[in-house]
């Protein structure tokens, strides 16, 4: 098991990754939420995001509403045989 760091350690260590020119804070950010979703669909028995349907690639990728709402735009979808969508929303 790998000790974890503290936030102050991790702060040294992204300031010294910016400051290396290889990677900015945004990029950091970004594969921080990345790594996240990947967590949470792991955990959920799901493939990594690039494995999901485009459909759900976009739902999870999108902004939710203040009222709970995914603006999508109508997306066709051909099916052949079953297919079950099922997603859990929990107020935050």
């Amino acid at each position: 098991m790998i000790d974890p760091i503290t936030t102050a350690q991790m702060r040294a260590l992204e300031q010294g990754a910016i400051a290396s020119g290889d990677v900015t804070g945004l990029e950091l950010m970004e594969r921080a939420g990345q790594g996240v979703l990947d967590a949470a669909l792991a955990s959920a028995n799901l493939p990594p995001l690039d494995g999901l349907p485009a459909i759900l690639r976009e739902a999870l990728q999108r902004e939710v509403e203040a009222d709970g709402r995914l603006e999508m735009a109508f997306t066709e979808i051909p099916v052949l045989g079953e297919l079950v969508l099922s997603m859990k929303v929990t107020p935050s």
